[in-house]
């Protein structure tokens, strides 16, 4: 059901686009997403370049690949934002300092963020990185439960951040078994690179 959701949060963005490019789109991610629900393996859409996720306030979600002037405009109609000013965004779009995720307040306000969440960067096939994701981002991945991804969470504030696949093993509940399977969806950054690649 988590992933028919999120299906359906990220068609929202593609709502904006041509008929018969979101219905060709939606029909493309829901056999990938049929096919990931069959096999258990993370749905991974078609190649996204330069993902930006837009939100707002109800937590309705519009995701561009390539964001355009064009496709930010589109994106907010489509989340409702018509009456919130488009202008810092396309400013940060044509200076190429976009970030990956936005968060327009009720009062469009704008918040950004570092990362993707968690259901979109598997949605897209992307890793999430280990050293940013929140708690609820974590648990986008398959096996990692709400207690789990607080374990995580907690020890990376503990330790400042983990560097390798075998830094999971030190929370309670992961072995090499499945610190091994959490790498391949997850990435890991040392919180020096990771401050480095944000500037």
């Amino acid at each position: 059901m988590r992933e028919i959701r999120t299906l359906r949060r990220i068609c929202h963005g593609l709502a904006s686009e041509t008929l018969l490019a979101a219905i060709i789109s939606f029909g493309t991610m829901l056999a990938v997403l049929l096919i990931a629900i069959e096999s258990e393996k993370p749905a991974v859409l078609p190649a996204c370049r330069n993902p930006l996720e837009i939100s707002n306030s109800r937590g309705d979600v519009a995701v561009l690949c390539d964001p355009t002037t064009e496709l930010l405009s589109q994106a907010y109609q489509s989340l409702g934002l018509d009456s919130c000013p488009l202008a810092p965004l396309v400013s940060l779009q044509r200076s190429r300092a976009l970030p990956p995720r936005v968060l327009v307040g009720s009062e469009c306000s704008i918040n950004s963020m570092n990362c993707l969440s968690g259901e979109t960067s598997v949605m897209l096939g992307l890793p999430i990185d280990v050293n940013r994701a929140s708690a609820e981002d974590l648990q986008a991945i398959r096996g990692i439960g709400p207690a789990l991804a607080s374990r995580i969470v907690d020890l990376r504030q503990a330790k400042g951040g983990f560097r390798q696949h075998s830094d999971l093993e030190e929370v309670r509940g992961i072995g090499p078994v499945m610190s091994q399977r959490f790498s391949r969806r997850l990435r890991f950054i040392d919180k020096g690179e990771s401050s480095r690649q944000a500037e």
